[in-house]
């Protein structure tokens, strides 16, 4: 499974598709490459002078060696200096379980959803990705946020320093490195913020549910490039029902898993930091087993400038199920993006939908409820017509994965530029399937 990049030059009439070179042992990998079969999670940035990152997990499917609980895995960039036609060999930030040789080594650490973000007035890039580590017999140990930086234009990259408290820092009702959903930007000023969803409990076994422990978004700002961090709790993240059948959170009457991964954007015009999240906090739930009745995805959104303090949150969407949101802010335009269940209200089928204001992070656009939604797909699609896999119980499920984010960018022309997961395929010429979407909207 290869990386792929597409590019375009003409505001998306036409696309390049371009091979990420030497990501996996299938495209001429070497070193510890050489033991990835798998590349994944694909993220963009763009820095100053047509700069271009592109990060990737990379994995092997194989066993684990020794007496390790974890497949070789890692951490990879590669870059382009001309808008995506050709990059560089991959840089590998961080591996475990392989050595720089390529040979398999014991390993309990997995790194895992990478994101970027690159300073537009110097060659710094910062690379955030959770690192996942288990005790020796495979049991869970702590997933901490970790950030390494580049002051090069990716050409190096420092050792990873954590973002999240270490297990002997812990202190007793505060934020855990039991964390994931990293998300980066950096403001005008240098300052990298990085959002993502944590843990605030009262010990450390999290066992407390009720009593003070609780997952939290998290917005954590650095002014020293990555060295240090304070860290605010903009709010309680309410997690999705749980699915004991299929071991994962899912929507009701969906297979798919969900979270409540956190995105982050920052507008350079007016200082303001854009801040999405979608939960199920006013989900129908029993009063006395708290089992789930109905799932009702909410988006999440709050504003900030600095980053210390943050507005109430509030709810941008529709009374029916929304997920896997994304927000963008430019020039004090806001743009909010997520599936939806609005069109197909008893039902299973999906749609990808906006929100828009110029006022929403002054609180103008109230009650939030009000603010009109904008169909970007024409018809709904079914997201149960790829990667089945059995339940617990022994049922074949179709559907059980469509990815774990959506994305938007929004340009200085107000052009928004969004891109998710279809399942329609292409009417006429194959059956449904799921593709790569994205689409120029201009915002009035």
């Amino acid at each position: 499974m290869p990386g792929w990049a597409y590019t375009t030059f003409d505001g998306g009439k036409s696309w390049r598709n371009v091979q990420l070179p030497h990501l996996t042992f299938q495209t001429g990998g070497t070193g510890p490459f050489a033991q990835m079969d798998s590349a994944g999670d694909p993220v963009l940035a763009f820095g100053p002078h047509n700069t271009v990152y592109y990060g990737n997990i990379v994995f092997s499917r194989g066993a684990p060696t020794g007496a390790g609980t974890e497949a070789a895995n890692g951490i990879a960039l590669n870059v382009s200096h001309d808008g995506g036609l050709h990059w560089s060999e991959p840089i590998l930030i961080r591996a475990d379980g392989v050595d720089s040789y390529g040979n398999l080594v014991p390993s309990t650490f997995f790194n895992d959803k990478i994101w970027l973000a690159a300073d537009r007035k110097s060659g710094r890039v910062y690379v955030t990705w959770t690192r996942f580590a288990d005790n020796p017999d495979g049991s869970y140990l702590e997933s901490p946020i970790v950030v390494a930086a580049s002051v090069d234009y990716g050409r190096s990259f420092s050792p990873y320093r954590r973002v999240d408290t270490t297990l002997t820092d812990f202190k007793p009702g505060g934020l855990t490195p039991y964390s994931q959903g990293s998300n980066p930007k950096v403001a005008n000023d240098g300052t990298l913020y990085i959002a993502y969803e944590g843990e605030r409990c009262v010990t450390l076994a999290c066992d407390q549910v009720g009593n003070g422990d609780r997952d939290v978004t998290v917005v954590a700002a650095s002014r020293d490039h990555g060295k240090t961090f304070r860290k605010t709790i903009v709010d309680t993240n309410y997690d999705f029902p749980f699915n004991e059948p299929l071991g994962t959170l899912t929507l009701t009457s969906e297979n798919f898993r969900v979270n409540s991964f956190p995105q982050l954007d920052y507008d350079s015009h007016t200082g303001v930091l854009a801040l999405t999240w979608a939960d199920d906090r006013n989900g129908s739930y029993e009063a006395t087993t708290g089992a789930s009745i109905r799932s009702n995805g909410d988006n999440i959104v709050a504003f900030s400038s600095g980053g210390a303090k943050w507005s109430t949150p509030f709810v941008v969407g529709t009374p029916e199920d929304e997920v896997f949101g994304a927000i963008a802010i430019n020039r004090g335009v806001v743009a909010l993006i997520s599936y939806t269940r609005h069109y197909d209200r008893d039902g299973i089928k999906l749609d990808y939908a906006y929100w828009s204001s110029k006022d929403l992070h002054r609180g103008r656009s109230l009650p939030i409820r009000s603010l009109p939604i904008h169909r970007v797909t024409t018809e709904s699609s079914d997201p149960q017509i790829q990667f089945v896999a059995t339940d617990d119980e022994g049922n074949t499920v179709q559907g059980v994965f469509i990815g774990d984010y959506t994305g938007v960018a929004l340009g200085t022309d107000l052009q928004l530029h969004p891109c998710w997961t279809d399942f329609r395929g292409n009417p006429g010429t194959n059956t449904p399937n799921q593709d790569s979407y994205t689409q120029s909207i201009r915002l009035g």
